[in-house]
């Protein structure tokens, strides 16, 4: 677990670096870290339509009480990762 979880670390700091617009404080550990999103997203509407278009699921950060970011986990399988890193990715650039 600690092997993917490492992966997935990588996986999730290369896609801070390719994203437009997106910041993350990095967690100190864990699997998960909130981004935040460009100024003036609704994280709701853009987390209800990536999972209607892209078949996507991370968590609005509305629910930690922190509207306009989302909780992403990197924790899974380095193919999965990759995967919805890359979905995530082209549902920001669209915004």
């Amino acid at each position: 677990r600690m092997k993917k979880a490492c992966e997935g670390r990588k996986l999730f700091d290369d896609f801070l670096r390719t994203a437009p617009g997106v910041t993350s404080v990095p967690p100190d550990g864990g699997i998960s870290a909130l981004i935040e999103f460009p100024p003036g997203t609704d994280d709701r509407a853009f987390i209800h339509d990536l999972m209607l278009v892209y078949d996507t699921v991370i968590f609005p950060g509305h629910f930690y009480g922190h509207p306009g970011t989302a909780r992403v986990s990197f924790g899974g399988e380095p193919d999965d990762m990759v995967e919805g890193l890359r979905r995530l990715a082209d549902a920001i650039r669209k915004l």
